[in-house]
């Protein structure tokens, strides 16, 4: 994994000893996911191309842009909620959150992808409220304007997504995860 040109957009602490970046992949593809990093600078997990494919799987993956950014990973951010490390992946191109569960650092585990509004580019965890929020960037006057996306942590049956489709057996989807974040309006 050490040739893979991350090309980082975002970048977030995760604790004391890991931190991670949001791999926005503009050249010859990058990497198009997250990578994390002990704090010596040593990779110790990578998405790999997850991230688009899973957006293909739920009908977010922005096809006019996969030979350039893909799904577009733009910002991580990191919080402890009820006990559990979560990281925040936005997808700025998918227009959803990669939700992963961070206890153990060195391999995350994916829980959710959340639908935001139009182009999600910073994030903030709240633990403190059970919120995670999102800043959205596009602001195409007349069609959607850029807002803000609050989501509250709940451990609700997901409601998103309602219909993915499955690639191949390689591709490892998940149903019936226990977090939930609900879309606050």
């Amino acid at each position: 994994m050490s040739d893979v040109p991350r090309e980082p957009d975002g970048v977030v602490f995760m604790g004391d000893n890991y931190f991670a970046t949001a791999d926005e992949g503009d050249m010859d593809g990058g990497s198009r996911g997250f990578t994390v990093w002990d704090v010596c600078g040593n990779t110790v997990y990578g998405s790999g191309n997850f991230m688009d494919r899973y957006t293909a799987s739920i009908g977010h993956y922005p096809e006019e842009r996969s030979g350039n950014k893909g799904a577009e990973p733009e910002n991580a951010a990191f919080g402890t909620f009820m006990g559990t490390d979560f990281l925040f992946v936005n997808a700025e191109r998918a227009n959803v959150v990669f939700v992963y569960d961070a206890s153990d650092p060195t391999k995350p585990k994916f829980k959710q992808a959340l639908p935001t509004n139009v182009g999600p580019e910073g994030g903030l965890a709240l633990p403190s409220r059970n919120l995670y929020i999102v800043a959205n960037e596009v602001d195409l006057r007349g069609q959607v304007r850029a807002g803000i996306t609050i989501y509250e942590y709940n451990k609700q049956s997901p409601q998103y997504p309602t219909l993915q489709s499955v690639v191949d057996k390689t591709v490892r989807l998940y149903v019936g995860i226990i977090l939930v974040w609900k879309t606050c309006i």
